[in-house]
């Protein structure tokens, strides 16, 4: 990979800025609050590509299962969503964590964030059904 570095084309990448609590977070591919962000954090080594999406999806549920819901308001281009949210992911790539896709429109160089999140209230409901996705243009959050 590296001997192909000279003759590889540049490419853009948007950089995230987030500011809460914890101060200022500067973000490549993403930051996220909840039960995804403590599943990455908990995550050992990657499992062999062939079942990884799988064993994604299987950890997903069982995380959004047991999650503690946490109190989170969440200020987007101005517009205010407040309650308690099983995670927050604020994403420059498609995927999170160990390569699950939880922004489908998502670009590293497209000018624009994806704030995906999932409210304690649709937690019973198809993951799929209770995430909400925001596309937004790149501020700080």
């Amino acid at each position: 990979m590296l001997s192909k570095l000279p003759t590889a084309s540049a490419r853009s990448l948007d950089v995230g800025c987030a500011t809460g609590p914890w101060g200022k977070r500067i973000f490549l591919e993403a930051l996220g609050v909840g039960s995804i962000a403590e599943g990455v954090s908990q995550s050992g080594p990657r499992p062999p590509k062939p079942i990884r999406l799988d064993m994604a999806r299987e950890d997903l549920q069982e995380l959004v299962k047991n999650a503690e819901p946490e109190l989170f308001e969440l200020r987007v281009d101005g517009e205010k969503f407040a309650g308690e949210f099983l995670f927050v992911e604020v994403l420059n790539l498609s995927f999170t964590g160990p390569a699950l896709p939880l922004a489908f429109h998502a670009l590293p160089d497209d000018g624009l964030f994806d704030v995906v999140f999932l409210e304690a209230k649709n937690r019973k409901s198809q993951c799929s059904v209770g995430l909400r996705t925001i596309r937004r243009k790149r501020r700080h959050l």
